[in-house]
């Protein structure tokens, strides 16, 4: 033992320990990321983990959610102006696209998102038998295609999109409809249909004349309200070879009856 360690109490490697510690930090008062530049290589990464990997991720995280919200509101759509469910017409979907298209061409100012015309709408129905043969017939084929029963209803609950069309209806999405003449009495039935004055003022009702079908043309024992309009009598409509029969009614029009009756307009009516 050195003279040193005797007059100290300490050992040689606690002597030097000691040195280490009492050494000028050559770090002191500089930033941490010139620290990390003068670092030895093998120490760079230890000090980086300390010091900057958690800030880093934090940074990274940031950056992606601006970057996902950026995205996600500049590509999604528009918000609909115009959403017309249709029922027992689901073999007619390519022209009733094209129906919607025709819309938007005669709308050129909006984004032609902001309509749809959709055909996948499913309703069964217990319509009354004074139905026509033919709408009864297409009021079977939607429900054999929703249940493979042919039933409208199985322990008390819908089999087919009767949830659907109630929550979009509530929400104030589906603003106009167009069912099949069968379908369309069940929805009146079921209150998923508005009264005709909810969009269409005393003369233009009159206006249209014989197109206004009342809920009593549905069923003799309803009111004498008018529900919907025939679109038999719709040129458009007959001239993209849509079947007669078809009735055009309103769903909610709580955000306004801008667009329902700019589509009533579209199709003429004589």
């Amino acid at each position: 033992m050195d003279k040193k360690s005797i007059e100290t109490g300490l050992s040689k490697d606690q002597l030097s320990a000691v040195a280490d510690l009492a050494k000028t930090n050559t770090y002191a008062n500089q930033s941490k990321w010139q620290t990390l530049r003068e670092l030895p290589r093998e120490e760079k990464f230890p000090y980086f983990i300390q010091h900057f990997l958690l800030g880093t991720v934090a940074i990274i995280a940031a950056v992606a959610i601006v970057i996902g919200m950026t995205v996600f509101y500049l590509t999604r759509p528009p918000a609909t102006k115009l959403y017309v469910a249709t029922f027992g017409l689901a073999d007619q979907s390519q022209k009733l696209s094209d129906l919607q298209g025709d819309f938007a061409a005669a709308h050129p100012e909006e984004d032609p998102r902001v309509f749809a015309i959709d055909a996948t709408f499913v309703l069964t129905s217990t319509a009354s038998p004074s139905a026509s043969a033919s709408d009864d017939a297409s009021a079977s084929a939607s429900s054999s295609s929703s249940a493979g029963t042919g039933s409208a209803m199985l322990g008390g609950a819908y089999l087919d999109d009767s949830a659907k069309l109630a929550a979009m209806m509530a929400s104030g999405e589906i603003n106009t409809v167009i069912a099949t003449r069968a379908l369309f009495g069940e929805m009146v039935q079921r209150n998923n249909i508005n009264d005709a004055s909810a969009v269409l003022d005393a003369s233009r009702l009159a206006a249209l004349g014989d197109a206004v079908v009342y809920a009593d043309d549905l069923d003799a024992s309803a009111a004498h309200t008018a529900v919907g309009l025939d679109l038999g009598r719709s040129r458009t409509w007959k001239a993209k070879g849509l079947p007669d029969g078809a009735i055009l009614g309103f769903g909610n029009v709580s955000a306004g009856t801008q667009w329902p009756l700019a589509f009533v307009d579209f199709l003429q009516f004589q």
